[in-house]
């Protein structure tokens, strides 16, 4: 083929239409999962599989590198449903994207901007109506069917909400014509409604700490916390005979162990006897870490093991995070308070991960099956559900957390 026809092809169907070696990517993505996977097809059964496989194959050469990683990211939800096999994804980490710089929410099937750089700080709490003249519950159905990680609708939910702000995605969804901006249209919370062009950016050039975000009011973590970690600090709360425990994200063993250690030693010289821990809006990690924490915190006698230990959790609460969760219900007596989990107490689960050699694409997998309950759930169900509502969000009122202060005041 000419150099000629090669570039008018490319005009015709993207710029990158021939970057990549799709045929070989796509062999090597099906003999690495039917190698690799735990039960490729305990879902999708292998004749669906193949076929659809085939189809997107056949079609990739008339495709955008990006409409065929769609495409791919639409094949592997479908694995699993987009209801039990969280783990199996193309999650697109080693891909270089831009992102619309504002974070939001779904409340209730309102899309609410909850975080924003300086420069579109004013748009924080107004509702997305919709994005170039498509309505956001299209833009939803379309995301949420697409979107990785997904292991039921809580999960669904949260995954959907990120990646509808990435605009490869809506472009190649063909909601937005380029990568580089796009209209949203707005509501205030008094019905005013707007319009806004927002410019993306590369997500590398976009700093977390840039965001300026609308978030719940939490303890501060206690200066007997010596452990030094952002993302995992203990707080007390005399006026609750309590401690709190944040643990959004998971250390290394050595951490958790200096952490749990110096938790124990401070907890000891009080006379608490409520234990909260805050599993919400951590993604997983290593579920033996969070086990750790549990043979420690066993071992304080002070604490009202029968009816004094609570979990809180959202749909953000997932992999490891949703198995250590069941498994502080179980071995610590806890109360689970909040959301019901992103992730499933049973099914397939624990990720291996494997690379394209043409697009480097990542793709992960799902390795082990894992059965925490005797019945099949969507999420860990709570013991106490508590959904927070964009009205307590917008107040900054923890509505879960308050909650257990008021079982622990009743006790």
């Amino acid at each position: 083929m000419s150099s000629m026809i090669t570039a008018i092809l490319s005009i015709l169907v993207g710029t990158n239409a021939y970057a990549y070696d799709w045929s070989t990517d796509l062999d090597v993505y099906r003999e690495s999962l039917e190698k690799n996977h735990i039960d490729l097809y305990h879902h999708l059964n292998k004749e669906e599989f193949d076929q659809r496989f085939d189809t997107l194959k056949k079609n990739a050469s008339n495709l955008t590198d990006f409409q065929v990683t769609v495409e791919l990211m639409r094949l592997t939800h479908d694995i699993g449903g987009g209801i039990g096999d969280g783990h199996t994804a193309v999650p697109l980490w080693n891909s270089e994207l831009h992102r619309f710089p504002i974070e939001v929410i779904n409340f209730n099937g309102d899309i609410r901007i909850v975080g924003a750089v300086e420069k579109y700080v004013n748009l924080l709490g107004q509702k997305i109506l919709s994005i170039n003249d498509t309505p956001m519950e299209r833009i939803i159905a379309e995301v949420s069917a697409i979107t990785p990680f997904t292991e039921n609708k809580f999960s669904g939910l949260t995954r959907t909400s990120s990646y509808m702000m990435i605009a490869e995605i809506l472009n190649a969804l063909g909601i937005t014509e380029t990568i580089g901006d796009a209209s949203f249209t707005l509501q205030k919370d008094d019905n005013t409604i707007s319009t806004i062009e927002i410019k993306a950016d590369l997500e590398k050039n976009i700093e977390q700490s840039a965001y300026q975000k609308m978030s719940l009011k939490l303890s501060q973590k206690s200066d007997q916390d010596t452990a030094g970690l952002d993302s995992l600090w203990f707080s007390f709360l005399p006026d609750k005979n309590a401690v709190y425990i944040k643990f959004v994200k998971y250390p290394s063993f050595e951490q958790m162990n200096n952490f749990a250690q110096n938790l124990l030693e401070k907890i000891s010289k009080t006379e608490t006897r409520n234990l909260i821990i805050d599993m919400r809006d951590n993604y997983g990690g290593d579920l033996f870490i969070g086990l750790v924490l549990a043979s420690y915190l066993n071992t304080i006698d002070m604490i009202d093991w029968k009816k004094g230990v609570f979990v809180l959790t959202n749909r953000k609460t997932f992999s490891a995070a949703a198995v250590n969760t069941a498994q502080y219900r179980q071995l610590l007596n806890a109360t689970i308070v909040g959301e019901p989990t992103g992730g499933n107490p049973n099914g397939p689960q624990d990720m291996g991960s494997f690379t394209l050699p043409s697009s480097g694409l990542l793709v992960t997998y799902s390795k082990r099956f894992f059965r925490l309950q005797d019945k099949n759930s969507t999420g860990i169900i709570p013991d106490i559900e508590v959904i927070t509502t964009w009205s307590d969000y917008k107040a900054g009122l923890d509505k879960a957390l308050e909650t257990v202060y008021k079982v622990i005041a009743d006790h």
